[in-house]
């Protein structure tokens, strides 16, 4: 993450981390690749991310080796989450009548 640009840490356990993230007006923030999922919900001011705007309650996924970079259009609050990739169970297949 560039200057000003505040991250806490509110909870890590094993593969999971929370943190929250304050950024002034006109900063980027830079989220690193990782090995999980990274979500972003916005808690306060709006971000700018791929030309499209978020505002508050905007709730973002992002899959696992993706490097995000969000532009804080004003001063932000954001909440991260990493986690890793739920495994998708497979239903069963049906029995085939005969």
């Amino acid at each position: 993450m560039v200057s000003n640009v505040r991250r806490t840490v509110v909870h890590f356990y094993a593969e999971e981390e929370v943190s929250v993230i304050t950024a002034p007006a006109g900063r980027e923030v830079r989220l690193a690749p990782r090995e999980q999922v990274q979500e972003l919900l916005v808690l306060g001011g709006q971000i700018e991310l791929d030309g499209e705007r978020f505002g508050p309650r905007s709730w973002l996924r992002f899959p696992v080796g993706q490097t995000v970079t969000a532009r804080a259009l004003t001063d932000a609050r954001l909440f991260h989450k990493t986690r890793p990739e739920f495994a998708i169970a497979q239903p069963e297949p049906e029995a085939l009548a005969t």
